[in-house]
């Protein structure tokens, strides 16, 4: 197990900028991470799970995964992961803030699946395919925050 904390400051940030790089808040994540190894079989399973506080125009949100991997040859490796957010609406978001900015701010929640294959082709080359798709989603945009 291990901890993960993550503090995004506005550094930088300039409002005027077209783009704007950021929401120029503050936030902070902290998450639990457990992973364990199930040997001799050749699997390993891993999770984690946070929360995200975030100040300002958007709402806070608990990010997730599960992973779930195996190496059945020294030259095979698998992996399938699920991953997402679910956001807590309305729990930080200011609307009216929102609705006054001049670019589109959306929030919402997704879960995702992706699955991984590398194959050890020689040496130090490996042949890597990996593919991932939404399969829950929901976004809420500035003046619809009811859905």
């Amino acid at each position: 197990m291990a901890p993960y904390v993550k503090l995004k400051i506005p550094a930088g940030y300039n409002e005027a900028d077209v783009p704007a790089l950021g929401t120029g808040d503050i936030d902070i994540e902290g998450r639990i991470l457990a992973s364990s190894s199930l040997y001799p079989v050749p699997v390993y399973v891993g999770a984690e799970l946070g929360m995200r506080l975030r100040s300002g125009r958007f709402s806070n949100q608990v990010p997730y995964v599960l992973e779930v991997g195996a190496t059945p040859s020294d030259r095979l490796f698998l992996k399938v992961v699920l991953d997402g957010v679910n956001t807590l609406v309305g729990s930080g978001g200011n609307l009216a803030a929102m609705n006054s900015m001049s670019m589109q701010v959306s929030e919402g929640d997704f879960t995702k699946i992706g699955f991984n294959a590398a194959l050890k082709l020689s040496g130090r080359l490996w042949l890597d395919v990996s593919y991932d798709t939404i399969f829950r989603g929901k976004t809420w945009v500035p003046g619809d925050r009811s859905a």
